[in-house]
């Protein structure tokens, strides 16, 4: 199922379903990633990040185990990367690290979420930004 990645998000998926409705004659759930708009997901932006921690949270519970407590790192800064990280938290992880193409940050005392997603969501800014934040 063909969806958006790294400069391709709702607004690119909604060309190619528009595009596929018009040819195809069909509002089928060929893709994922969709606006609102063209029947897509309230949560789909958080979906991928959050499912991966319910999958490691379930499997850690099968072997007698919790993630709370824990201290982790995460590879990424974008909607996987923030929306595990930010679950993570609610599970009782400490998430002290996480990357982009230009580096990584370490924030001993877990990563700021909102911090994250002002820079990454909404100034849609490099990690050099969020440590400068932090620095000040």
């Amino acid at each position: 199922v063909p969806a958006g990645d790294i400069g391709t998000g709702a607004r690119e998926i909604g060309f190619l379903f528009g595009q596929y409705k018009r040819i195809r004659g069909s509002y089928e759930g060929v893709l994922t990633g969709k606006g609102l708009t063209y029947g897509g997901s309230l949560a789909r932006t958080q979906a991928t990040g959050y499912g991966l921690l319910y999958l490691t949270n379930a499997l850690w519970k099968d072997h007698g185990m919790s993630l709370e407590g824990k201290t982790a790192a995460v590879s990424g800064s974008g909607n996987v990367a923030i929306y595990a990280i930010e679950k993570a938290q609610e599970l009782g992880v400490k998430v002290v690290t996480c990357s982009d193409s230009t580096g990584w940050i370490y924030d001993p005392n877990g990563i700021d979420v909102a911090l994250l997603k002002e820079v990454k969501e909404v100034k849609r800014a490099r990690l050099t930004e969020y440590a400068a934040a932090k620095s000040t």
